[in-house]
Order: structure tokens, then C-alpha cells, then sequence
């Protein structure tokens, strides 16, 4: 289990409310032993044409390890709000 801020807290009726943090937890699906994902992937994230996928791709704790692999600052927000003009 970890703890995160919310995504969206503040809002127009108010806009300076404290931050929360909640938990989150992320399961594993795998049958048995956890089934880490590992593949080689394109410029675009796709696997390269011939290297196999190994894993299960259906495990929620896999998938969040896939995402988070390159992460450098790991007590960044993984999620963040930004406004583009």
C-alpha cells in the first residue's frame, strides 16, 4: 500500500483546501507467484516485432510496475495536473 495526494482537491468553491493523502492499493492478479512484465519495447511502447511478451498482462500490480520502472524522483506526484494556454 501507498499514500497519495488526490488528484483533484481543490476546486472554484475552494481553491486553497489542503491537500489529502490517501491509500492506495494495488493488487495482484497473477495465479500463483507474481508474474513480473518484461518486454522490449518501440518508440511508441509497442513490442519490438520478434521479442516475445512475458508476463501477465492482466495483473494490476504488473502493469502499475511497468509504468513506474523509469521513474527518477520516486516522491514525485505520479499524477499531476497541468494547465497548457
Amino acid at each position: 500500500m501507498s499514500s497519495y495526494n488526490r488528484v483533484k482537491n481543490a476546486n472554484g468553491a475552494f481553491p486553497n483546501r489542503v491537500d489529502e493523502d490517501f491509500e492506495l492499493a494495488i493488487t495482484c492478479l497473477c495465479e500463483g507467484d507474481h508474474e513480473p512484465i518484461v518486454f522490449v519495447a518501440d518508440r511508441q511502447g509497442n513490442p519490438v516485432d520478434g521479442c516475445p511478451v512475458v508476463g501477465n498482462l492482466q495483473c494490476w500490480f504488473g502493469l502499475f510496475e511497468w509504468v513506474t520502472k523509469d521513474v527518477k524522483d520516486k516522491n514525485a506526484k505520479l499524477v499531476t495536473n497541468q494547465w497548457v494556454a
